[in-house]
């Protein structure tokens, strides 16, 4: 069961950051809670299905061309899974984004119910502010 867990992290997450949100969306349960840290737009929390729309509108706008992650580590527990990764690509001012990211995701059911998004925002606004 770990693996699986393991498996369907990668699924959302490579789905999700390659801009195909109709790939990620089956992953996540309806009532999902997605946090996100900092003072940037799309920071907070965002709660189901509608709000992660929202979110992948906003984040697909300051990457059109999506992004690339590289997975470094996934541990797995009894109902989480914790990975450790690279994302980067093209931004949409034409600067190169590359920021570590730790995310806890938590499931059940086979559904990510939660996640926590652990980042540098700092290299964030490297990219996005002048």
């Amino acid at each position: 069961m770990p693996d699986q867990r393991a498996d369907i992290v990668k699924k959302m997450w490579t789905a999700w950051c390659a801009g195909d949100l109709e790939g990620a969306l089956p992953a996540m349960a309806d009532d999902i809670t997605w946090t996100i840290p900092g003072n940037r737009e799309v920071s907070g929390s965002h709660h189901g299905k509608d709000e992660m729309r929202h979110l992948f509108g906003e984040v697909s706008r300051l990457f059109p061309n999506g992004l690339q992650v590289d997975f470094h580590k996934l541990h797995t527990t009894a109902d989480s899974v914790i990975a450790e990764m690279t994302i980067k690509g093209p931004a949409f001012n034409g600067r190169h984004y590359e920021n570590a990211y730790c995310i806890v995701f938590e499931i059940s059911k086979d559904k990510i119910q939660a996640g926590r998004v652990y980042v540098d925002m700092a290299e964030v606004a490297k990219v996005f502010d002048t």
